[in-house]
């Protein structure tokens, strides 16, 4: 048996795990707190506390997803786990790891599959199309924490 044989079907639990790891980092760089479960078959992989120290703090829990880049400059995400059930109502979001970002997607927005674009269509099409910036994890968790205020202000107009 040489390396690769030992290795061989553990490819997809070290790209996991990787993908993980780059999720966490990111997202502690953007000033979440990440706990990781203990159990090992949660629907979640992560759950972040975003807001920490303000009285609209929450807790969100993340699938993480790792991606495909396709010669057109588009990326493939499965988001559904092994049985082919998505994570509707069962996660608050799924993290998307590029090569060099996390993305964060509503999973109500999205089917079994995302594409999400990292160039432009040849045609500048804008419209019904996904693009990375959108989903920057920092852009999704700053709109997240503004609603979350917002709706802490409407309840509590006192303070």
């Amino acid at each position: 048996m040489g390396v690769d044989d030992s290795i061989r079907g553990h490819e997809s639990v070290h790209k996991g795990t990787a993908t993980e790891a780059h999720v966490t980092a990111d997202l502690i760089d953007l000033r979440a707190i990440v706990l990781r479960p203990f159990d090992s078959n949660p629907d979640y992989d992560l759950v972040i506390q975003v807001g920490v120290g303000h009285p609209w703090k929450r807790f969100l829990s993340i699938q993480c997803k790792s991606g495909r880049l396709h010669d057109d400059g588009t990326w493939e995400f499965k988001t559904a786990d092994n049985k082919g059930r998505t994570y509707r109502g069962r996660v608050d979001l799924i993290a998307a790891y590029t090569a060099d970002r996390t993305l964060l997607i509503r999973p109500e927005e999205v089917g079994k599959v995302v594409y999400i674009r990292s160039a432009p269509t040849k045609n500048k099409q804008r419209k019904k199309i996904r693009m990375v910036e959108d989903y920057d994890a920092q852009l999704v968790l700053m709109r997240l924490v503004e609603q979350w205020r917002a709706e802490y202000e409407t309840q509590h107009p006192e303070v």
